[in-house]
């Protein structure tokens, strides 16, 4: 009797191999989906890109040839999405801010965002009229250039000169 039971127990082994070996686990087929992505900003060849779905941001950044040196640090680990665009931003440099503001700090804020300091490069404005300019500039905040001219010591030449440094804003 133990000899029929270990003899069902091969044969069923064997049918079970046969039927995997014929029918059984097979590789699974992954499809891949193809996506654009459109990546610009800092990098060196901006531009649409179609790219494979599981493709992670560092890759196609690779692909584009790398980052610029004014790039900020960007999560090269993210995800891409189909139709996603993607701008790598650039470094906020000391220096380059420093120069923009001066030259559009009264455009952003008015004329109530210069300093002291701001209004003695100025020729013609010395330490009494920088200091009427700024208490002017308190008592009316939404002054403009030419409303200067109400600041005792300051005349219409002083003005032109005033507005030709400001750049006229």
């Amino acid at each position: 009797m133990k000899k029929k039971i270990y003899a069902l127990v091969l044969l069923l082994m064997f049918l079970a191999g046969l039927w995997f070996r014929l029918y059984g686990l097979k590789p699974l087929e992954i499809n891949t989906r193809t996506i654009q992505v459109h990546l610009d900003g800092e990098v060196v060849n901006p531009g649409l890109y179609s790219i494979d779905e599981a493709t992670r941001l560092g890759e196609l950044v690779a692909l584009a040839g790398g980052l610029t040196e004014d790039a900020q640090d960007i999560n090269l680990a993210e995800k891409l999405l189909d139709g996603e665009k993607i701008i790598i931003p650039r470094i906020y440099r000391e220096e380059e801010s420093d120069n923009e503001d001066k030259e559009h700090k009264q455009t952003r804020q008015g004329l109530q965002a210069l300093s002291r300091e701001d209004w003695l490069e100025i020729p013609g404005v010395g330490q009494v009229t920088a200091g009427l300019i700024m208490d002017y500039l308190e008592k009316n905040p939404g002054a403009q250039v030419e409303d200067l001219i109400n600041v005792s010591g300051i005349g219409q030449k002083k003005l032109d000169i005033i507005k030709e440094h400001l750049g006229n804003r």
